[in-house]
């Protein structure tokens, strides 16, 4: 495809997305501007329009992915204001649709060498950068405050949430596991996990 077929916008998100493609498949080391533009299909000048090198794009990559999950996760919780166990419900259930629909995004933020990680050290957890574990312990703390005892919130709570979650999203999504009735199925493994919050 020729550059000037390209609307300067249009070109921007292409290589954003063949990125991603690319960043999946062969990891930072290997990944080149020159690569994303003949995935693109354009001049291997063209991505230095809208990127100074790789780590700009690799950024612009992460930033796209953080505000679409993002975007997704705060909608969970905007729909059940003042409900922290339905947000925690909406949340189980978002988090693995998003990733069911957009596999890419699973597998740059879990499979791919740009991660952020949980840490629990001392009783305490950490997790500078990790979007979703910092929606899900607010939740959480929320619940626990609404009931007046927000020292009950055990801190490996959140983290047995997670992975449970994310565990049954890596199984649908690898294609491992199926539900005849997804949607019931889905909201009968998150009344179990909810279960486990309610004190």
């Amino acid at each position: 495809m020729a550059d000037g077929t390209y609307h300067h916008q249009d070109l921007k998100m292409e290589l954003i997305w063949k990125g991603l493609e690319l960043l999946n498949d062969v990891g930072y080391d290997k990944f080149s501007l020159r690569k994303v533009a003949s995935l693109c299909k354009v001049s291997h000048n063209a991505p230095y329009r809208h990127f100074r090198d790789k780590e700009e794009l690799i950024r612009a990559i992460m930033a796209q992915a953080v505000r679409d999950f993002g975007g997704a996760l705060t909608a969970a919780v905007q729909r059940h204001p003042g409900d922290p166990l339905e947000q925690l419900r909406d949340l189980g259930k978002s988090y693995i649709g998003f990733f069911m629909e957009k596999s890419d995004y699973l597998k740059l933020f879990f499979a791919s060498d740009l991660k952020e990680t949980v840490c629990l050290k001392d009783g305490r957890l950490f997790y500078d950068g990790a979007f979703l574990f910092g929606v899900l312990v607010q939740c959480l703390k929320d619940y626990y405050r609404s009931i007046g005892d927000e020292s009950k919130l055990d801190p490996l709570l959140p983290i047995e949430y997670w992975s449970s979650i994310h565990g049954l999203t890596t199984l649908l999504a690898g294609k491992k596991l199926s539900f005849d009735d997804w949607g019931r199925t889905v909201d009968q493994i998150m009344d179990r996990l909810i279960s486990r919050v309610i004190v």
